[in-house]
């Protein structure tokens, strides 16, 4: 195994630091199997338009969602006690974002067999960067990881990557699993699918497979009965100001740096 010997505390010493954290991706990447990355917001929105309109009742299972992609015969499998069984290489990683705060959906996800990667939103503009880097990172990393330790430590792993999400954003992390040989399997919606994913079937069309969630959009979603609509302001979008004495550009300096800071 990678620096089998390096293992434990590396009493601040930068390289015993730095195999012990080699150590540590490889003991999380080096398995066989597929190696399932879920963007939720991505999954959860679009989910939601498939009436035609946005329809807030929806809900996504994700136990039922994995299980759909694990019966397709393209998916890793392994023979256990007889019979074929799906082949992880680890748990789903599912990557969201707060807010809303409340812990109960992601407590779900995690019942149905998830590992949560939880990013804060941008509070005025919405926007998910840091939710995107996460998962783009974990696909860069994993695929690195095996294909450094399969040159030069001569144990490959076989991997597939099958990543739920229609954004564009993953393109370069997707293209770096295709150029280092590994298979990817895109599951999204047709219609917000982004455009450069067609340009990725004509350069790797023995690796990379695009499905349509459109077609089972019923299997792995349900509408909810009744749900707490909340109007409350969050905590992170308020701001209170002290009455006294300010020029307009004081006051205007205070909220471009608070601005700034929630960027």
């Amino acid at each position: 195994m990678m620096h089998a010997a390096l293992g434990g505390a590396d009493n601040g010493d930068p390289a015993a630091a730095r195999a012990n954290f080699l150590q540590q991706q490889w003991d999380e990447a080096g398995r066989d199997g597929a190696l399932v990355l879920i963007d939720n917001s991505n999954m959860f929105i679009e989910s939601k338009k498939t009436g035609g309109g946005m329809d807030n009742r929806v809900r996504v299972n994700v136990g039922k969602l994995v299980g759909l992609i694990q019966g397709q015969p393209s998916f890793p499998t392994t023979e256990q006690y007889g019979a074929a069984r799906p082949l992880l290489a680890r748990k789903v990683q599912l990557f969201g974002s707060i807010p809303p705060p409340s812990d109960d959906v992601w407590k779900k996800f995690e019942q149905q067999g998830a590992v949560v990667h939880l990013k804060k939103r941008n509070v005025f503009n919405r926007r998910e960067k840091m939710v995107d880097a996460a998962l783009a990172g974990m696909l860069s990393a994993d695929a690195f990881t095996i294909a450094n330790h399969a040159q030069y430590a001569g144990e490959a792993v076989a991997r597939v990557y099958v990543v739920i999400s229609g954004d564009g954003d993953f393109i370069p992390s997707i293209e770096h699993a295709l150029f280092l040989g590994y298979p990817v399997q895109l599951w999204s919606f047709r219609s917000p699918r982004a455009r450069v994913y067609t340009q990725l079937k004509v350069r790797f069309p023995d690796l990379f497979t695009t499905f349509d969630l459109d077609d089972h959009v019923d299997e792995f979603t349900f509408a909810e009965t009744s749900w707490v609509e909340t109007k409350a302001i969050p905590a992170e979008r308020t701001i209170a100001f002290q009455q006294g004495e300010a020029t307009d550009q004081e006051f205007g300096a205070v909220i471009d740096e608070y601005m700034t800071s929630c960027a």
